[in-house]
This record gives structure tokens, sequence and C-alpha cells, in this order.
């Protein structure tokens, strides 16, 4: 309860729950208790984006939050292609 007369609520004034800060703060993703090997997680995830954006380099590039040059060199550095035979770097896309 608020004392008589202030208008202001402190945090002494809420209840514990509330002024407690949580011990974690839930992400997107979990790590999941073995770990996991980020660059095949990486290279599955560029191969998804190719495949939805059917090979246009920058709208994958935008799926995934890069720019397309560093898309680029991820796509040269796992040996992926665009899935319709251009090769990695081709301007076409």
């Amino acid at each position: 309860a608020l004392p008589a007369g202030d208008a202001l609520i402190l945090p002494e004034h809420l209840p514990g729950q509330l002024t407690r800060a949580p011990l974690e703060t839930p992400g997107v993703f979990t790590l999941p208790p073995e770990g996991l090997d980020l660059e095949q997680l990486e290279e599955e995830l560029i191969r998804q984006a190719i495949a939805v954006t059917r090979g246009n380099k920058s709208q994958a590039a935008r799926l995934l939050g890069l720019s397309r040059a560093t898309l680029l060199y991820r796509l040269e550095k796992y040996a992926i292609g665009d899935g319709t035979g251009n090769e990695i770097g081709d301007a076409r896309a």
C-alpha cells in the first residue's frame, strides 16, 4: 500500500516478483545443453535462404541480416552454389 499523500510509486511499493531481475532473459534460440556446431548451423541457414529465394543472393542476404558481400564470402567459404547453376559471386542474381 502507498503511504498516505504519496503520489509517487517506488520499487518498494511493488510486489517482489516485479522488482527482481529475471535470472536469465530468454532469447529467440536456446543453446542445447550438448552445444552445437555453429558453422554447420550457419551453412544450413544459408542453404535454406538460397533455396527460399530461388538463388537470389540479395534477397537471401536480407533474410539472413547480412550484406550481400558477406553472403558472397560465406557462399564461397562453404562452397555453396545458388541452386540455379550460377557460379558463386555471379552478378546475375
